[in-house]
């Protein structure tokens, strides 16, 4: 694997090479392997974007989410695609990093830290996105198959449903049980002495973190005021109607982080609050 190529050729097993790796410089290099991914996924492609390009923060539009579906509902594809190759590279270099230290272990504790710099940025006032692009990318670089498998669900159920959460929802809560059962499959063939706990516990975090941070948008569907993909004006004209017969905002306003605040002053034309 690419992981341990990189930690025995070139990182720091090759370079104790005989020598033996005391216990406190094991616990500074899973340190490192965590704060340094931290500080990576704290740099928020989105919020800077938004403020460099368009002179806004993506935060103060629509759902309020620093992520790429945001950006894409607010100004367009282009910002989306600028959005996704930055929070990309920011999880490619923290695994790459913690690989170098690490091996494959500081590989998945670099990624799930990255995942977090994504969520709670540090110089953000730890409000950013919702990690999904930052855990696939994660899955992409350290299990390929199990990516596709679970891309392959993502897109399946965004084409039916035309709800991007609900394949972000549905996709991380199978994606446990889809390692689960492959190494289960590999232990039978003899490839595999155990189910590997490190894998498995991080998919289960993962998992569980990306479901959490959906919460909002759960109650949304459960209510029906969820925003559908428009990929074409049709289809935005259509999504826009529905929102103004069926009310696009709940009554609770701890649930829904689109809905206004007594205090806020708002422009409500096409289903978007703009906070000034």
């Amino acid at each position: 694997m690419i992981f341990e190529t990189i930690y025995n050729e070139l990182g720091v097993l090759k370079w104790a090479g005989d020598k033996e790796i005391s216990f406190w410089l094991w616990g500074i290099l899973v340190l490192l392997c965590a704060i340094v991914p931290y500080l990576f996924g704290s740099i928020n492609t989105a919020i800077i974007i938004s403020r460099k390009v368009y002179g806004e923060d993506i935060r103060n539009f629509g759902s309020g989410n620093a992520g790429m579906t945001n950006m894409h509902r607010t100004y367009g594809m282009k910002a989306a695609l600028m959005t996704l190759a930055g929070d990309c590279a920011k999880q490619i270099a923290s695994i790459f990093f913690a690989s170098f230290l690490y091996g494959r272990e500081g590989a998945y504790l670099a990624g799930l830290f990255c995942m977090l710099g994504h969520i709670a940025p540090i110089y953000y006032k730890f409000k950013g996105g919702k990690g999904v692009l930052t855990a696939a990318t994660m899955i992409l670089f350290l299990n390929p198959v199990f990516f596709l498998i679970i891309f392959a669900i993502f897109i399946l159920v965004v084409a039916v449903s035309r709800y991007i959460s609900l394949g972000s929802i549905l996709s991380a809560f199978a994606y446990p049980g889809v390692l689960y059962m492959y190494m289960s499959f590999e232990v039978s063939k003899g490839k595999l002495s155990g189910v590997e706990a490190f894998p498995m516990i991080a998919s289960v975090i993962i998992s569980f973190i990306v479901i959490f941070m959906h919460r909002s948008n759960i109650a949304r569907l459960a209510n029906g005021k969820e925003n559908k993909l428009c990929l074409t004006k049709k289809q935005k004209a259509k999504a826009e109607e529905e929102e103004r017969l069926a009310g696009k905002y709940d009554e609770d306003d701890d649930i829904d982080p689109d809905e206004p605040d007594d205090d806020t002053d708002y422009i409500d034309t096409t289903g978007m609050i703009i906070k000034k």
